[in-house]
């Protein structure tokens, strides 16, 4: 458990300080706390993160799920929701986040740590520390989030790394243009000629990957 990289997502100190002692208790060491969304997107960006505990309200929002969902489609993490809400409209969408587990404040630490070790063994988090997914002659090493070509790292900006994170991490399926626009341009709207754009230059930086365009469907990549 002590390989495992873990991230917090909790605005609130007092309650970020008990769960990080909590989880330290049960062994685990590489923990990252944001106490902002901002944050939780930049360290899952340069950090390999395995598992996400969340509240659903940051800042008294209910963003921390739409964080979640982004995170997800980035990097396929399970999360552990941890809140005080029973609120129905809040659980409805909870609900339809994949990987869940939802825990309601004051958690008992024995029930939480049980609920850890099940989302361990259940997404094989210790048999998955170091992968990396092969299309064509391109390697995208998960750990990393990086991508290379005949052992060549390609040099990707900040909106390209996000975008192949999402696709490999998403490999043999489309993924839909509603998804790319919220997680490659989280922080804005994004206009189509943009969009179209940003596909066009990367498909002659990446020559042959083989992207698998489909109108009104999404992009994909497949093995």
């Amino acid at each position: 458990m002590e390989k495992l990289n873990l991230l917090i997502i909790e605005n609130d100190l007092n309650d970020s300080s008990n769960l990080l002692n909590t989880l330290k208790k049960f062994g685990l060491k590489n923990i990252y706390i944001a106490r902002n969304i901002q944050s939780a997107f930049i360290l899952a960006a340069s950090t390999k993160i395995d598992l996400l505990i969340s509240d659903v309200k940051i800042h008294e929002e209910t963003d921390g799920i739409d964080a979640v969902k982004t995170l997800q489609n980035l990097y396929r993490l399970p999360v552990i929701f941890i809140s005080s809400s029973k609120d129905k409209k809040i659980l409805h969408k909870v609900s339809q986040i994949n990987a869940m587990i939802y825990v309601l404040k004051p958690y008992d630490t024995d029930v939480l740590e049980t609920l850890l070790n099940l989302t361990i063994i259940k997404f094989n988090l210790l048999g998955n520390l170091h992968k990396s997914l092969k299309v064509n002659d391109y390697i995208y090493e998960k750990e990393e989030k990086n991508l290379y070509f005949k052992q060549s790292k390609i040099q990707l900006t900040k909106k390209e790394k996000l975008f192949m994170a999402l696709v490999f991490n998403n490999i043999n399926s489309f993924v839909s243009y509603e998804v790319i626009d919220r997680t490659v341009w989280y922080e804005s709207l994004v206009m189509d000629n943009t969009r179209r754009t940003f596909f066009y230059r990367l498909k002659n930086k990446l020559n042959n990957i083989g992207f698998k365009i489909e109108k009104n469907v999404g992009i994909g990549l497949f093995t």
